[in-house]
């Protein structure tokens, strides 16, 4: 078993984390809103 390299300051394009908790979890919100609104139209 592998493990799964994780990003660090030295990989290419390490995570940085720019947004505030209640905008991330806001976007999960809108998204999951769009979705649950699509399946209603379909």
């Amino acid at each position: 078993m592998t493990a799964i390299p994780t990003a660090t300051e030295h990989s290419a394009k390490p995570f940085k984390w720019n947004k505030t908790a209640e905008a991330i979890i806001s976007s999960v919100y809108m998204a999951n809103l769009s979705v649950m609104k699509n399946k209603l139209m379909n």
